[in-house]
């Protein structure tokens, strides 16, 4: 979380200028790559909504 906060930073990505999602995905080196847990997504919230933040609150 806190790598995806440091990029959520105004200025310290210049790659993107705001996030349209946000997702956090966990494997142990038994899951099946389209079962994997956890699975944390926060996909196209409202315009208002930082996804990162909204990721942080799960």
């Amino acid at each position: 979380m806190a790598a995806l906060q440091g990029a959520n930073v105004v200025g310290d990505d210049w790659s993107c200028v705001s996030s349209f999602s946000a997702f956090l995905r966990v494997a142990k080196p038994e899951n099946d790559p389209n079962s994997l847990y956890p699975e944390l997504n926060v996909a196209k919230p409202p315009y208002s909504i930082e996804p990162v933040d909204e990721l942080q609150l799960l």
